[in-house]
């Protein structure tokens, strides 16, 4: 298993937005969270991926409770098992593609692997690429190389947050199909939140959130 929450309660401050009393996610069961702006989407990703702490409740991902480690090792946990794909892509503009990457390594702890990071743009169609700015890329390249970003340290989960909701039809669904093809090869499970309906079909489990009152 690689999710198990128990007894949520997550938010800002005192205020929580979001509460699931249980939500399990066997290791390759990819997931849909659904729901409208608000219902707390990103801050389910953000408690996942250990950027945030909880209010109430029990996280366990990949066997490790997010809940009993400090700051520091929710990071380091976090480098070596998640990726993450955010609506932000948080690439920095003075580096290279190749550097990004690499800096995505040594932020995890993992030893620099050139070839991790070329096999990954290859994969993805931007060999190319590799010293190249992110000014330089299109809005299509640039995500593509967060998706590499997010899968160069094979991790056990990737979340995507809102990652198709600014694209047409087509690269909606090529974007997913990317993510899909990307979690299969790395061996990870897949969670996307968004409210975008249009990708709701591809996905076997839907979870709906509703709005924290």
């Amino acid at each position: 298993m690689v999710v198990d929450i128990r007894d949520l309660k997550a938010g800002y401050g005192t205020k929580a937005v979001v509460s699931l009393a249980s939500l399990q996610i066997e290791t390759g069961e990819h997931t849909l969270l659904l729901g409208p702006s608000g219902c707390g989407k990103t801050t389910l990703l953000n408690v996942l991926s250990g950027i945030a702490s909880t209010l109430a409740g029990r996280v366990v991902i990949n066997g490790t409770a997010l809940e009993t480690l400090s700051v520091g090792d929710r990071d380091r946990f976090r480098g070596k098992h998640i990726g993450l794909v955010m609506q932000r892509l948080h690439l920095i503009s003075a580096l290279t593609i190749s550097k990004n990457l690499r800096l995505a390594q040594q932020l995890a702890g993992v030893s620099v692997n050139d070839g991790i990071i070329l096999g990954a743009l290859e994969k993805l169609g931007l060999a190319a690429m590799l010293d190249r700015y992110p000014r330089e890329l299109s809005q299509g390249e640039a995500q593509r190389v967060a998706i590499a970003r997010a899968v160069i340290n094979r991790p056990a989960l990737i979340l995507a947050d809102e990652p198709t909701s600014a694209l047409d039809d087509a690269n909606c669904l090529a974007a997913i199909d990317l993510l899909f093809d990307q979690a299969t090869a790395y061996g990870a499970t897949l969670i996307v939140a968004t409210h975008d309906q249009r990708i709701k079909a591809r996905f076997e489990r839907v979870v709906t959130l509703e709005p924290y009152l």
